[in-house]
């Protein structure tokens, strides 16, 4: 009966070792996404304007697409946007188009209405250590508000 036992437990904890080793264990879900706290943004836009307001810069250090929520819009009529996002290495206040490997890199993705989505980026890719957004009035005027974060952790709409 003693045998048994020690051999059940023996059984068990070398079963429990290559579920370990697979990946297959009980564990927390971890994410590859590193910055996925939310920090809020806020841009008075005008439509007639060409002018970018940014973001403060966040750290970014994995290829995952950064999160966006668009929460609340009050103004005359502000009913879509563009955001472009930038990289910045270190202190500097300089920052750098990341929305494409390509070209010159700008890429400004129109968001048609509130809601939660994900961007495409290549910030991690280009070697910038900080993530930034900017934002434009694509029709009508006034204050955009919401969250963002440099990695995103969730599933939602990509933009296009």
């Amino acid at each position: 009966m003693i045998k048994k036992r020690i051999g059940n437990k023996i059984i068990l904890a070398t079963i429990a070792g290559m579920l370990v080793l697979t990946g297959m264990g009980i564990s927390e879900s971890v994410s590859s996404a590193a910055n996925t706290s939310d920090t809020k943004w806020e841009a008075v836009l005008d439509e007639n304007s060409t002018q970018v307001k940014y973001t403060n810069k966040r750290r970014k250090d994995t290829n995952s697409k950064i999160y966006i929520y668009w929460s609340l819009t009050y103004g005359s009529g502000l009913s879509a946007i563009s955001v472009g996002v930038y990289g910045c290495t270190g202190d500097s206040a300089k920052k750098y188009p990341a929305g494409r490997l390509d070209g010159d890199r700008k890429r400004f993705y129109g968001i048609n209405g509130m809601g939660k989505y994900a961007m495409t980026n290549y910030v991690n890719e280009l070697k910038y250590s900080y993530a930034k957004l900017g934002f434009k009035s694509l029709s009508g005027s006034g204050v955009a508000k919401g969250v963002w974060s440099p990695d995103c952790a969730g599933s939602y709409t990509v933009l296009k």
